[in-house]
């Protein structure tokens, strides 16, 4: 039995299989800076997607970044109305909240916290507090037809 508990960190090291098998295949956005926040994905219809960097205050690092509205480059991700959306941070939050448009949304405090398209599209913003202390913000652009 010793022996079992002993490998059993080893097999889920090696193979994975602590890992969320659904993460997007593509890399993960650039960390934007060394100790700063974790990436953050986003589980829709269309598949897995990663969300951008926005503003933070992780550890002793805090950014500002530009306002989403002005920046190129954001996931640009096609929604259906009535359509679940799921969250996916690799930290334990202590609040999560979504800004699309200009409606506001508070989500469960959940490493993967789920949230309905109710026909709502333009920059979304999701913010993150960690339970340690700290904030991350993560951006992409939600278009619903």
């Amino acid at each position: 039995m010793k022996r079992l508990l002993v490998l059993l960190p080893v097999c889920l090291i090696a193979l994975g299989c602590g890992q969320d098998e659904a993460a997007p295949e593509a890399p993960p956005p650039k960390e934007p800076v060394a100790n700063g926040p974790p990436p953050a994905w986003v589980e829709t219809g269309s598949g897995e997607h990663w969300l951008a960097y926005s503003s933070f205050c992780w550890g002793t690092n805090c950014a500002t970044a530009r306002p989403p509205e002005t920046r190129t480059g954001l996931p640009e991700l096609a929604l259906a109305a009535g359509e679940e959306v799921r969250f996916h941070l690799d930290f334990g939050p202590s609040r999560v909240e979504l800004r699309v448009g200009d409606r506001d949304f508070e989500l469960p405090a959940e490493q993967v916290a789920s949230w309905r398209v109710e026909g709502e599209a333009g920059i979304a913003v999701l913010r993150a507090t960690a339970e340690g202390g700290g904030f991350v913000e993560y951006v992409a652009r939600f278009e619903v037809p």
